[in-house]
């Protein structure tokens, strides 16, 4: 007689691996922060805080990046760091295939910070000032900024635009890098 083996089911183990799973994909985004907002019209500024460890002096590093939509005429903001930084995007009040969007990078410190962007400018940033506007191409534009501040760190901020004609809106998201001193 041929004995036939056994199967076996181990419905708690899946169940375990399943709660190991939304547990890390929880922690995941407890790390990384709800980081997105993609709602059409916001003029709010959206704060997305830089990484798990601010503001936490023994921090050697984090990262962070956020996304904003916006209705025509109006300016999305997103601001980064624990109040390092913020980019702003002005969407242009009507969008054609020629319409350009105003991008700025804000000093939110109380100290003085060197600014360098990707179109190989330098400016030393007054605390509180906006660097100067840059015009983006309307299909789709990125620039990416290299900071020093005093005490802060050095960040790289990378930013991406487009204004999307057939919604109509425009879009802004930021990514941003920080090392702590």
């Amino acid at each position: 007689m041929m004995s036939h083996p056994r199967v076996y089911t181990r419905p708690m183990f899946a169940a375990g691996a399943l709660a190991l799973i939304l547990i890390l994909g929880a922690l995941a985004v407890a790390v990384i922060g709800d980081s997105v907002t993609s709602k059409a019209g916001a003029t709010d500024p959206t704060f997305v805080t830089a990484g798990p460890c601010d503001p936490v002096p023994t921090c050697s590093g984090s990262n962070a990046g956020g996304a904003i939509g916006m209705v025509p005429a109006q300016t999305g903001t997103i601001s980064l760091g624990e109040g390092l930084f913020s980019v702003s995007y002005s969407c242009p009040a009507v969008l054609t295939p020629t319409s350009k969007g105003i991008l700025k990078l804000k000093n939110t410190t109380g100290d003085v910070m060197n600014v360098f962007n990707g179109r190989r400018q330098y400016v030393k940033l007054a605390a509180g000032a906006s660097t100067a506007n840059l015009l983006t191409k309307p299909g789709g534009d990125f620039i990416v900024w290299t900071i020093q501040h005093p005490t802060l760190g050095i960040a790289t901020i990378t930013a991406a635009t487009v204004n999307r004609i057939s919604v109509p809106d425009c879009h802004l998201q930021v990514q941003a890098v920080i090392t702590r001193p």
